[in-house]
Order: structure tokens, then sequence, then C-alpha cells
């Protein structure tokens, strides 16, 4: 009968030694002082005009929070795409349409909203081919009810002495309503090397008309050409501006076949 018991007993004690928790994986249940979150990896693949992000952190790592910035080459300077996200779980970020240029991603985590960890990584997206015409930028979230605006960049060109080309957007959705000589124009303007000849932009119904004469040696690089300032007609979820009829010639006076004509989309935020 004794046998009986310690059998029993052994029995219960060996089920209750199973069912109790580990806290040996518990952050909480760790010393103080090794409480410290970190990211222990950060990896990026671009694949065209698209990026996927994935992290990861230790155990007390308990939430990530991320921003982008984007490298502006006039100023010289990052400035931030959106504004820190809200703490989630989350350790992956996929990105698409993305425009041209240099991007910081950065990563921070917490355990228990006192201790904080940071990491960044820095990525180039440059998917659009040389003698090209592209909208900046790509995909614009706006508000419908303020005004707006896009870029007409020219992309890696050479020796261009002259533009001409057609913006084209449904004039049920956008009207233009006004215009800003680009960075190309200005900073040429103020040179001594050249000048460029811009006749105003002719502003019709869903279309605007642009035409630039570039003297000298041309222009070679890339730039913003003119900005198109936007306002809604109506509260439309998307719509998008295209570049037709355009055309580029070098200071021979030859057409530059042109690679690419890269069009832009705006969402409205308020739909």
């Amino acid at each position: 009968m004794n046998i009986y018991r310690l059998l029993i007993a052994f029995q219960l004690f060996f089920i209750g030694c199973e069912e109790l928790p580990d806290l040996s994986q518990n952050p909480f249940e760790a010393e103080e002082e090794s409480q410290i979150p970190q990211i222990v990896s950060l990896n990026d693949n671009v694949n065209g005009d698209e990026v996927m992000l994935n992290w990861s952190g230790n155990k007390f790592a308990l939430e990530y929070s991320y921003q982008i910035s984007y490298y502006d080459y006039i100023l010289e300077k990052y400035f931030a795409l959106k504004e820190w996200s809200e703490w989630s779980l989350d350790s992956t970020l996929h990105l698409s349409s993305l425009d041209e240029g240099d991007y910081r991603f950065y990563i921070k985590t917490h355990f228990n909203y006192e201790k904080e960890n940071f990491d960044s990584l820095s990525f180039k997206i440059d998917n659009i081919l040389n003698n090209s015409i592209r909208i900046f930028p790509l995909l614009k979230e706006v508000n419908a009810n303020q005004d707006f605006y896009i870029e007409v960049f020219l992309e890696d060109v050479f020796n261009v002495a002259g533009v001409s080309l057609n913006i084209n957007f449904y004039s049920s959705d956008l009207q233009c309503e006004n215009f800003v000589w680009g960075s190309v124009i200005n900073e040429i303007n103020f040179s001594d090397e050249s000048i460029t000849i811009t006749p105003d932009p002719i502003i019709d119904q869903g279309s605007v008309k642009i035409d630039v004469v570039f003297s000298g040696n041309g222009f070679s690089g890339s730039g913003a050409i003119i900005k198109l300032i936007f306002s809604s007609k109506h509260n439309w979820n998307e719509t998008g501006v295209f570049i037709q009829d355009a055309f580029i010639f070098d200071t021979d006076g030859n057409e530059i076949i042109i690679n690419e004509l890269v069009n832009g989309i705006f969402q409205n935020i308020n739909d």
C-alpha cells in the first residue's frame, strides 16, 4: 500500500512539474538591467520601384515603429515622407511606386515604453531609364479639398537643347491653376553659362502645353523643368496626369529617342 501511495505521489509531482510555465523566456521576469530591447536584423530587397523591408528584435523588443525619409538633392538633406508609424508587432513593410532617389528607413523598438532602441538603413531607387521624362511623385496622396502639385522631370538626359510636351489630365476631375518653373530652369537662368527660353505654358481644360529651349551646350542631367499646381473639381477616388506628345532635341537639332514616359497618380485621402 505504501509503494502504491508513493507511485501516486510521484506521478502527481511529475504532472505538476510539466504544467509549470517556463519563465526563462518571459522578458518581464528577467533582471531589470538586462531588459534592453534591440533590433537584431534589418534587411531590404529592392525590385524596380518597390522595396520589401523586414526586421526582427530580441525578446525585449515588444513592438516596432518606423519612418521613411527621402533625400532632397537641392537642399541636401533628408525629409520625412510620413510621421512615425503607430507601435505594432509588424516586422515587414512593402512599398511600391517609389520615386527615383535615395531613401532612409528608420526602425525603433521599445520595452514597456521605457527603453528604446533604433536602427536604420539606406536604399536607392534607380528604375527609370536615361533619356526619359517622368512625373514626380509617381504616386501622391492628396487632400482633394486643397491645392496640390506635381513636377515634370527630365531623367538622365545629355545635351538637351529643346523640350516639347503636353501634360494631360481628366478635366472632369482637375483644373490646372498655376505653374512655377522648376530647378533646372531656375539654376540655368542664374548661371553665366547659358539661358533658357521659356514661354508661359498654355493651360487649357484637360491639358498643359510646355515648351523649353536651352542655349549653349544645352542641359545634361536630371531635374524638374516645371511644377504644376492643381485643384479638384469634385470628390474623386483616384485620378492621374499623363505625359503625351513629348519630344526632346539635342544641340544639333536632332530628335532624341525618349525611352520612357512615366505618368503620375493622385489618390484622395479624404475618400
